[in-house]
């Protein structure tokens, strides 16, 4: 509803409380709420909502802190860090393509640092 714009504006919160209602009837553990980072519109959602609310964050949408200010209990991303890493990919291909060169690469994670976030 928030994310693609779906429906009229002012119904689209009790259309996600209906829901919320519903889901939590079903045995849902928690509601989902994509597009949504109106802080004023997520204080009310999750002062009135039966569940425990997730909202996805990105660039230029509050923080973790504003969101969990909001009430938000969980922040998603979605596919923001696979975009960041293949755009990186994609960065760095160009210019060994381009110039040949490799300058993309300065700033990565060497293959100890790497092998290091996988052990306990």
């Amino acid at each position: 509803m928030y994310l693609f714009g779906i429906g009229e504006e002012s119904g689209r919160l009790q259309d996600v409380l209906t829901r919320a209602a519903a889901y939590e009837r079903a045995g849902a553990d928690g509601i989902f709420v994509p597009g949504l980072l109106d802080l004023a519109v997520l204080g009310e959602l999750t002062a009135r909502s039966p569940l425990p609310v997730n909202a996805m964050a990105g660039p230029g949408g509050p923080g973790v802190a504003e969101l969990a200010k909001a009430g938000v209990r969980r922040v998603s991303v979605g596919t923001a860090v696979a975009q960041a890493a293949y755009t990186a990919a994609r960065r760095a291909t160009l210019e060994l393509l381009g110039s040949g060169t490799y300058e993309e690469l300065a700033d990565s994670l060497d293959f100890f640092q790497m092998n290091g976030l996988f052990s306990a």
